[in-house]
């Protein structure tokens, strides 16, 4: 991202999940993308799955892999103020807060309840 903001390409990072269609409802793991915007052009890049899917040609776009993604946080910091937390870095494992205090969980179960 920063060499892409340095040459003044807006560029940001999604996190969330991808839901591989072999498995249905259910994925195991994160996934992120990249989203870019040049003279008012948005555009957002899946190298992991270009790569994971045998393609070397990296092209703007998102799928090369057949499923469902959900984008949950942007960039990198997230601030609850009334809870007194700041700069919160959401990236892809779920997060819970409780009693103002911020922990992850033993193990995650990710599911997709509605299409």
């Amino acid at each position: 991202l920063a060499a892409l903001r340095s040459v003044g390409i807006e560029a940001g990072y999604i996190t969330g999940f991808f839901f591989p269609e072999e498995k249905k409802n259910r994925c195991d793991d994160g996934h992120c993308w990249v989203v870019t915007r040049l003279n008012g052009e948005v555009l957002e890049w899946d190298i992991a799955h270009h790569l994971k899917m045998g393609t070397r040609d990296i092209d703007a776009g998102l799928n090369p892999k057949p499923g469902k993604r959900f984008g949950c946080f942007h960039s990198m910091g997230l601030d609850f103020p009334d809870l007194k937390i700041y700069g919160l870095k959401a990236l892809i494992e779920p997060l819970q807060i409780y009693n103002g205090k911020v922990s992850g969980f033993e193990s995650p179960q990710i599911e997709l309840i509605a299409d």
